[in-house]
């Protein structure tokens, strides 16, 4: 990260044949910082916004208490003259925004089940001693500290010298789970606290009339942790299952250990040569990495229970923990992991009219280390836990053009293919590192357990039938690939607009995948015929995650865009994009289990089935205008930004696992093909019409006579529309450019409360009810409503407060 007011230049760059691009999958962000130079020059900045300056948002409720501020500045000049230089950077960002949700009636959101929030709350204060916090909203902050020193010097006429050291000290409050139907207290959520430093020294070099050079070398230490205001035993009640509870209080389950420490060094080096028509780069790009990663989930205990009463009743029905073997009990998993690249390219101006460039990389890695042996996995399931993965070459060819069809410069073809190899997924290798079973225990217990509320003396044996959990590697594991190709074309047009058409096209290669290894298929549910599934060791080992490859996937971009430079004070953009990516797993977690095991799938678990991606945002519509003026000695500028987009995709599920692979937080809707073909029940258990199913179907986009299984990601959130206004005002005053700058975003919910709304669906997967078996009389499934009205249509939405509301925000800079 970069201080904002350091940026000279920056922008997304997407290259189907630039060999030095590795590390965004055929993209990269090309960010040029300012220097010094012979003349001072600097600017100063900052910017304000409270719940003063914010809307009451469609639900017609003040927000609660809000607070953003954002501060910053810049000075560049010489420290010697011609040549050296100085500049630097540095920018403050405070942050205070409330979740929207509360369960006493203070917020947009309000959670559908405050009288057990009260009764919990008043129980855990008077039995443990533990007050878990209040039911209104509450702010998460959010607030990060940058700065930027960088030295130019101009060593001889040949050669360039810059040193630049990068600092970001950030911290982050997460709040999820708090909606209408969940409801997170206060103190069990967490706070992820970074500090980054980033020093690069860069050299310069021009060898020769032909040749010139480009040396780097970077280190850079990440240092992660997640803080929590409680230590207590995490605790989930309710709800559709474990780990998808109604109440969550206690720490947060995956933040009670969670600290990663990153040393980074980099070597790269980029050698040009001009030969005639050609330019040939020759490089080099090398990683060191060394990581010690704290990671141990439920380290205080984890306890579901399936009702309140049962909570008070101090009986849980699944207990998990996981905690260090040996005398350190927060002991690191530590692990280094070398990689090594080349490439060559040459761009070939083959005329006036046709450029060609081709290039060619390698990448290897190298893992130095190997995880721990565990014999007892390897007896019970047949899997070794001291695999690592693939060390072959990652080629990667690649091919691209720039064609002017006329030669008169006012058109241009341009496009490419190659195949490119993203940046690294260390995170999810490192799991396989640290939960082999042997650094470390996974526990899990399921039954009868007493609830132990002491975090420091949890039990570390479990109840009868008590497993562990491990992650594992497939050692033929091939890091993500993907083939992708381009063709865009640019065009003058009249009226000096410049005109772009632009097709991008992804096919996966290799992707991330995850098979529990310790299931095998059994039988098929009576529900709707899918297969169902059963533990293959069940005295030893639970799941046995293991993360291996697909190939199977694929993406297609198109864009158009109209755009007009600056013309008597007027600049015009707009643009299209439609996107299709089907995917068979997105990767959203850091943790092995969470991404199988939140993976909605059809029944098969095995199957790397292709659906709608995630990350699909199928129509994108965005028009921009300023215009700027002047007044005698005041010079003004007005701009707008409208940004329309379709919702995101997202999942119908049903509970009750009808696939019995041990978790309920993964089943696809089954929608049966008539009326009376299930039995419909509510929250309560009484018998309710199908029609008030069908109309929540509705609502989701799904046939209710489908008869079928509902596709993974099947259903849209709604399309959101927002409008950003922009105006700022040069003051006449002499030697300091002064300027007075007014920002509205969501303007449209300011002239009209009901418009500019935002609503999502929480994690992007909702499930309106629960399979409940087979009703004996008549051997129709019964499906149960999943909470009381969990079946209203639009339930399923959660509103985004804050940019449901319009915001505006006060900024002063000057600039020397």
């Amino acid at each position: 990260p970069i201080s904002l007011d350091a940026i000279e230049q920056l922008q997304l760059v997407v290259s189907p044949y630039d060999v030095r691009q590795g590390g965004f999958t055929g993209g990269g962000i090309n960010a040029v910082t300012r220097s010094g130079s012979n003349e001072f020059h600097g600017s100063l900045f900052g910017s304000k916004r409270d719940q003063d300056y914010i809307g009451d948002g469609p639900a017609d409720r003040p927000i609660s208490e809000f607070d953003q501020d954002q501060y910053g500045g810049r000075l560049g000049g010489p420290i010697l003259r011609d040549r050296l230089f100085f500049f630097v950077s540095g920018e403050i960002n405070r942050r205070e925004a409330p979740t929207g949700v509360a369960a006493d009636g203070s917020a947009s959101t309000q959670f559908r089940n405050s009288a057990d929030a009260q009764r919990l709350r008043d129980q855990l204060i008077a039995t443990y001693g533990y007050d878990p916090g209040g039911l209104g909203d509450f702010p998460g902050v959010t607030d990060s500290d940058l700065a930027l020193v960088k030295l130019d010097w101009t060593a001889n006429a040949s050669n360039l010298v810059t040193l630049r050291h990068n600092y970001v000290d950030a911290v982050r409050d997460v709040i999820a789970n708090r909606s209408s139907s969940q409801f997170r207290f206060p103190t069990s959520i967490y706070t992820i606290a970074d500090e980054t430093n980033s020093t690069v020294a860069q050299l310069n070099s021009v060898l020769g009339p032909n040749t010139f050079n480009e040396a780097r070398i970077g280190f850079q230490t990440i240092r992660d942790i997640r803080d929590t205001p409680v230590i207590f035993p995490k605790v989930e009640i309710g709800g559709t299952g474990p780990r998808n509870g109604e109440f969550r209080l206690g720490t947060e389950r995956f933040s009670g250990a969670n600290a990663l420490d990153q040393d980074v060094l980099e070597l790269t080096d980029d050698f040009t040569w001009l030969r005639g028509n050609h330019t040939l780069t020759f490089g080099t790009h090398n990683q060191f990495f060394e990581f010690s990663n704290l990671f141990m989930s439920e380290a205080y205990g984890y306890y579901y229970f399936p009702t309140l009463e049962a909570f008070e009743a101090g009986i849980a029905s699944e207990y998990r923990i996981t905690f260090a073997n040996g005398a350190d009990p927060r002991r690191p998993t530590e692990f280094e992991v070398r990689q090594y690249g080349l490439y060559a390219s040459d761009t070939w101006r083959v005329n006036d009219r046709l450029t060609l460039t081709l290039g060619l990389r390698g990448d290897m890695p190298d893992f130095v280390d190997t995880p721990s042996f565990n014999a007892d996995v390897l007896a019970a399931i047949g899997h070794n836990t001291a695999e690592t993965a693939s060390e072959d070459v990652v080629v990667s060819p690649r091919v691209g053009f720039n064609w002017d069809p006329t030669g008169s410069g006012r058109q241009q073809v341009r496009g490419g293919v190659g195949i490119f190899a993203g940046r690294t997924p260390y995170v999810w290798i490192s799991n396989a590192y640290g939960n082999t079973g042997v650094e470390q225990t996974a526990l899990s217990s399921f039954g009868a357990i007493p609830f132990n509320p002491d975090p420091f003396n949890q039990p570390h044996v479990g109840a009868a039938g008590s497993t562990i959990s491990v992650d594992l590697l497939d050692p033929g594991f091939e890091f993500p690939q993907v083939l992708r190709a381009t063709l865009g074309y640019d065009r003058e047009l009249p009226w000096r607009l410049r005109g772009t058409a632009e097709l991008l096209w992804s096919q996966t290669q290799e992707d991330i995948f995850y098979l529990n290894v310790n299931r095998r298929q059994v039988g098929t549910s009576p529900l709707d015929g899918r297969p169902t599934f059963a533990q293959i060791d069940t005295a030893t080992v639970r799941d046995a995650i293991l993360l291996t490859n697909t190939g199977k996937g694929e993406e297609m971009v198109a864009s158009l865009q109209l755009s007009r430079p600056l013309t008597r004070g007027v600049t015009l953009s707009g643009a299209y994009a439609y996107m299709d990516a089907e995917s068979a797993m997105d990767g959203t977690s850091s943790r092995a289990i969470s991404n199988w095991q939140f993976r909605p799938t059809p029944g098969d678990i095995f199957q790397d089935d292709v659906a709608t991606s995630l990350f699909e945002v199928r129509h994108r519509f965005n028009l921009a205008s300023s215009y700027a003026f002047d007044t005698g000695p005041v010079g003004h500028t007005v701009g707008l930004y409208y940004n329309v987009q379709s919702g995101r995709p997202y999942s119908l599920l049903v509970g009750g696992d009808p696939n019995r692979d041990g978790y309920t937080s993964n089943d696809l809707l089954f929608v049966p093909g008539a009326a009376d073909a299930i039995i419909l029940q509510n929250s309560s258990g009484a018998v309710i019409p199908y029609e008030v199913f069908a109309d929540f179907l509705r609502s989701a986009g799904v046939d209710p006579t489908a008869g079928a299984i509902v596709a993974r990601n099947g259903s849209r959130e709604p399309w959101s529309r927002l409008l950003d206004f922009h105006y700022d005002v040069g003051l006449p005053i002499r030697r300091v450019d002064t300027r007075v700058s007014l920002d509205i975003f969501n303007l449209l919910n300011l002239i009209d409360s009901d418009e500019g709304v935002v609503d999502f669906v929480n994690f992007q997967t909702y499930t309106p009810v629960t399979y409940r078996g087979q009703d004996a009389a008549t051997g129709k499934p019964i499906y149960r409503e999943s909470f009381n009205g969990a079946l209203e249509p639009g339930r399923q939405f959660s509103l985004a407060d804050t940019r449901s509301r319009w915001q505006a925000r006060l900024g002063l800079r000057l600039t020397f």
